[in-house]
């Protein structure tokens, strides 16, 4: 019984570790990407939403998250755990099929460079505390987006294979050499070819005729050559790209890319409707209440909806929402904003509420009851964390304690 809590914690961690690892980037989950897409097109005025900027605010929150789910599962499932296995049986274990890896290929280090290419320009573009690249060029032209479709089209144009070298041109001697001929005498130079050949043809005679005196001069002066060109290996075949659009089309999973779109589509028939102003005017009641209760209050319900239903379809609604209603509320609209974004990657709870839990409910360790109750703590020890965030590097970062200009500035159409 011991040994089988061992192997739900580790489900539980896996899964756990995936929902909270995704809320640390602006691209880790599709609540995330929402908020994004949303905030720039609602407030086309304000300053947009920088990978930099977020990871500077959620970074922090998800490993406290981490440290918190951690001590979760030792203290509800670890508690008797040691002495079960030998730990360093497991340990060498790991390092046998570490090792069976083998070095990376020259695939695995282009993508790599890519992808840490790829960070380092998201990181820099706008990192807020210092001019990033992006101030090169107008405001609005360059996002992430754009350094995201950049590094992925580099993928199409780069070889899967290592380019071989090419061999350099043989040299095309006119003449032996000391080495190829041993009968050379110190300091001797070696005899060239043409003046072999010359002094192998007779001098012409006076009375010769122009064609053997034009024979003769073309002994004495071989024509020039042309320099020889290096000669590489593959036979001129052109090399495989690394990414090509038959496997992407295969392989990319557009149900994703289609759920996100449908979000995107949703939020703007709240918008376009007038659906998310009624609901914002319809709840100005809450204005009495401090923004904080607010947002706790919009949190739990966020947290019990996301339960049973899909997060990015979660955010799709509730994101537009909570933007008409902070402005009804007069306040910052991030700071509603953020806590229902993060609140949709909250689905602890059940096995259909992402793509983690199913995949661990999948493996046959874990029951309905064993993934509820602890999902439930782990709602509550989330919503009180991204609260404490909000009012310490949300506060700083974001500066929500004030009401921006540009929040008067509402699109209503994406």
């Amino acid at each position: 019984a011991a040994l089988q809590r061992v192997g739900k914690a580790l489900m539980l961690a896996v899964a756990w570790s995936a929902n909270i690892g995704g809320m640390a980037t602006l691209t880790g989950t599709g609540p995330n990407l929402v908020l994004a897409g949303d905030f720039t097109d609602l407030y086309p005025a304000g300053p947009g939403l920088s990978f930099a900027h977020w990871l500077a605010f959620a970074l922090p929150l998800a490993v406290a998250f981490l440290l918190c789910a951690w001590q979760l599962l030792v203290r509800a499932m670890l508690r008797h755990s040691r002495g079960l296995y030998d730990t360093d049986a497991a340990a060498a274990a790991i390092r046998t099929q570490y090792a069976a890896l083998g070095p990376m290929s020259f695939r695995e280090r282009l993508v790599l460079g890519d992808f840490a290419a790829l960070a380092v320009l998201w990181i820099t573009r706008d990192p807020k505390f210092i001019p990033g690249w992006g101030s090169l060029f107008e405001h609005g032209f360059v996002s992430d987006g754009t350094v995201a479709a950049l590094m992925a089209i580099l993928l199409f144009a780069l070889p899967a294979e290592k380019p071989r070298g090419c061999r350099p041109p043989a040299r095309h001697l006119v003449g032996p050499t000391r080495a190829s001929d041993p009968t050379l005498l110190d300091g001797q130079e070696p005899t060239s070819t043409a003046q072999v050949q010359l002094e192998a043809v007779p001098p012409p005679d006076a009375t010769a005729s122009a064609p053997a005196a034009d024979a003769a001069d073309a002994v004495a002066t071989p024509p020039p050559r042309k320099r020889p060109l290096a000669r590489c290996d593959g036979g001129g075949a052109p090399s495989e790209a690394l990414v090509e659009w038959a496997v992407v089309a295969r392989l990319l999973p557009w149900g994703v890319v289609l759920l996100l779109g449908g979000g995107f589509a949703v939020a703007d028939a709240c918008v376009a409707s007038g659906l998310s102003a009624y609901v914002g005017e319809s709840l100005v009641s809450l204005r009495t209440l401090p923004p904080t209760l607010v947002a706790v209050l919009l949190m739990l319900i966020v947290s019990a909806t996301t339960a049973v239903t899909s997060n990015v379809a979660t955010a799709s609604i509730f994101v537009p929402v909570v933007a008409g209603l902070a402005d009804s509320c007069d306040v910052h609209p991030l700071r509603f904003m953020l806590p229902v974004t993060l609140t949709c990657s909250l689905a602890f709870v059940l096995p259909v509420s992402t793509p983690p839990n199913a995949l661990a409910f999948s493996s046959g360790r874990l029951r309905v009851r064993d993934m509820v109750g602890l999902g439930v703590c782990m709602n509550l020890i989330g919503i009180a964390l991204i609260a404490l965030a909000l009012h310490t590097t949300g506060e700083l970062l974001f500066e929500l304690g004030e009401v921006p200009a540009w929040a008067g500035n509402r699109s209503s159409f994406r």
